[in-house]
């Protein structure tokens, strides 16, 4: 009861991130995440004059490249990975910048072009993790927070702009989880709510974003027996 969320709006960040981006089915939002915070943070603390998008194909080339086609059954040569892993690989080596190396939802290459010497690499000083509700309420003021949710089917697609709780049913199934930046919060008829912006288009939820409740997310783990 003592976070005070009217100390961030709900829309704070996600209309200065630029358009929703759509990852298709890349297993990329990981990278989609990772990019759109770091490019938020760098331009809200100042080190890039303009806002400045860095590419999502970066870090899925270059991140873990041994993963590409890992043990897998598709033509993907994407991946899962946690977005703490792609931060601290921006602090390390440096993100390209977008136009340098586009994504795109309709491609995902075996072949990865090697670094330019006259690209320019951007970087972050480190990544930190935030275990604390009111410390993200209070970082959420700065800049964008990259973080995981898990996904629950039905209700994360129909979500629209209900508040996502998890599960709700007996049909609710875990799908996995998912990566996206927090960008604001509120209170909805008493609940306190944090707005996260997905990778799926401005589709999905409202304009590409979510209300995720921060009193209630349910989750019933159980083994193949029971």
């Amino acid at each position: 009861d003592h976070i005070q969320m009217s100390m961030i709006k709900d829309d704070l960040w996600s209309e200065k991130m630029g358009p929703v981006k759509q990852q298709g089915n890349h297993d990329c939002c990981w990278a989609v995440a990772s990019a759109e915070v770091v490019s938020n943070v760098r331009h809200e603390l100042g080190h890039d004059t303009t806002y400045v998008e860095y590419s999502v194909q970066y870090l899925v080339d270059f991140t873990r490249p041994e993963l590409r086609r890992l043990s897998r059954k598709t033509a993907h040569f994407c991946y899962p990975l946690h977005v703490k892993k792609a931060l601290d690989f921006i602090s390390q080596k440096g993100i390209e910048r977008e136009d340098a190396r586009p994504f795109s939802k309709d491609v995902c290459k075996e072949d990865v072009s090697p670094v330019q010497p006259s690209n320019v690499l951007a970087y972050i000083k480190e990544a930190i993790t935030v275990d604390k509700v009111d410390e993200v309420v209070e970082i959420l003021r700065k800049h964008a927070i990259a973080c995981d949710i898990p996904i629950f089917e039905p209700e994360y697609s129909g979500i629209e702009d209900k508040i996502y709780r998890g599960p709700t049913s007996r049909i609710s199934r875990y799908v996995a989880q998912h990566s996206g930046n927090l960008v604001g919060g509120g209170i909805d008829d008493g609940e306190k709510y944090l707005r996260f912006r997905s990778s799926h288009s401005e589709d999905f939820g409202l304009k590409g974003t979510m209300k995720v409740s921060m009193e209630a997310m349910l989750m019933c783990l159980s083994s193949r027996s029971s």
